[in-house]
């Protein structure tokens, strides 16, 4: 895998302070659990008495938090289709702990949340980012509130209003070093296999890069990042542990990873970008995870995994990966084919 610029260091991005670069290895669970407890007891008083008050802060839990954490996941199955439009407005819903699915009904988006400011990864279209920051308002967090916005693939259906986002939020726009003149110019760039399919999305600055195996400081919470080149050059999968009263679980969020292209590029041309390719999903095959997410809802079958009872699968990724590889060996033997 190209490193770009792979650190043995942890980039942990202060939600409090400016961002920095610095060593920092501990038990994301034990760090939550410490607290998990006593805020838990805390979020119950507050739901009794705060649930009139028009300021929410963003630990205060109310009434309408509660109803998305319960009835949000089984309201989005109901609302959304398997394949569904990008832009389709989805109610948003607590996947576990301080983790909220807050996007569309056809791309995902991640809120993660903390005393001292959230992070938002990918924000869908420019109109998709209407329907995230509306999401994260249902949910009884500020949007100012907002610190951090980053992605998962440079492709416009998944960051087209990350602008827009950061108009909305003030937050500070994190990217892959190889993604990075995908935002700053509004284009895909020529070693993008999809190079010429998409449409250009507003520009922005992008204030920090961050490296392969680095990780963003929610609030004391480690974000980490992992480079998995291959459907697009830049895209980041991410992997954190979320806490609540029920437990620790491990999230990956992956950008999709799909073999998809522009019609006349050849994956046995590019031997190299292949090679990370196949390093990108044999990651996603073994690497430990409780609830699997990915860039499309559809990816992971997440309408059908609410529904049974099955958001939490410790095979989630695996399946996904092994999917992933039939269907790449399968369209590189149809280019060979031909």
């Amino acid at each position: 895998m190209r490193s770009n610029g792979t650190s043995s260091l942890d980039l942990a991005v202060e939600l409090d302070e400016d961002p920095k670069v610095h060593s920092k290895h501990d038990d994301e669970c034990s760090r939550m659990k410490s607290l998990t407890g006593f805020q838990f007891c805390i979020w119950m008083v507050l739901t009794a008495a705060l649930g009139a008050c028009a300021k929410i802060e963003p630990r205060q839990v109310d009434r309408i938090e509660q109803q998305a954490s319960a009835a949000g996941p089984v309201a989005f199955a109901s609302t959304c289709n398997r394949w569904d439009d990008w832009d389709k407005p989805a109610p948003p819903f607590r996947i576990w702990g301080n983790s909220y699915f807050v996007g569309t009904c056809g791309i995902t988006s991640i809120l993660i949340t903390s005393e001292r400011g959230h992070l938002v990864i990918d924000s869908g279209t420019e109109a998709g980012a209407e329907v995230v920051a509306a999401n994260i308002q249902a949910l009884g967090f500020s949007l100012s509130d907002v610190r951090y916005i980053t992605h998962t693939q440079e492709h416009f259906d998944h960051v087209g209003g990350m602008a827009r986002l950061q108009a909305m939020t003030g937050a500070r726009m994190i990217a892959s070093a190889l993604a990075r003149p995908v935002f700053e110019t509004g284009f895909s760039q020529a070693d993008d296999p999809q190079f010429g399919l998409h449409d250009p999305i507003e520009r922005l600055v992008v204030d920090q890069v961050i490296n392969h195996g680095e990780s963003i400081d929610v609030g004391g919470q480690l974000i980490r990042a992992r480079f998995t080149p291959g459907h697009s050059p830049g895209a980041i999968s991410w992997r954190w542990t979320a806490c609540e009263s029920q437990g620790c679980r491990t999230l990956v969020f992956s950008d999709g990873l799909s073999p998809v292209s522009a019609p006349d590029y050849r994956w046995a041309d590019h031997p190299q970008y292949l090679d990370d390719y196949r390093a990108s999903i044999d990651w996603l095959k073994s690497v430990e995870a409780d609830i699997c997410l990915a860039a499309h809802p559809s990816q992971t079958r997440l309408i059908e995994r609410i529904l049974n009872d099955a958001v939490v699968d410790q095979t989630g990724c695996r399946s996904v990966a092994v999917a992933l590889l039939n269907r790449l060996d399968g369209v590189l033997a149809a280019q060979s084919a031909d």
